[in-house]
């Protein structure tokens, strides 16, 4: 799978019914670092977890423990591909984060 068919599906993500809405306890976590940064990890977790869910196709959907945050696994062209969304860069830093999804993918 090359970089610009990545770049179509997180394209397609963003636009879908499946992209979460902005929460509307920014303010409330904002004054608080720590409630802060846990919320940032949460959420890119929550959206690696749904644009991998809705936009490739699972290798294992029946065994609950290839879906982890730390071993969610894919199938891209017909292999497995194992993926650690706790190490993954920040989900709306487009260029970070599908640089390190293809290099995850052509490993």
């Amino acid at each position: 799978m090359n970089i610009n068919e990545l770049d179509e599906k997180y394209e397609a993500f963003k636009a879908s019914q499946h992209f979460p809405e902005k929460d509307d306890h920014q303010k409330f976590t904002k004054k608080n670092r720590q409630l802060n940064d846990l919320k940032s990890i949460m959420d890119n977790i929550l959206y690696n977890t749904l644009f991998l869910k809705y936009f490739f196709i699972l290798a294992r959907p029946d065994d609950k423990r290839s879906q982890m945050a730390k071993n969610y696994v894919i199938l891209v062209d017909g292999k497995e591909v194992a993926l650690n969304v706790n190490q993954s860069p920040q989900f709306h830093d487009k260029a970070n984060y599908l640089k390190w999804l293809h290099n995850e993918i052509m490993k």
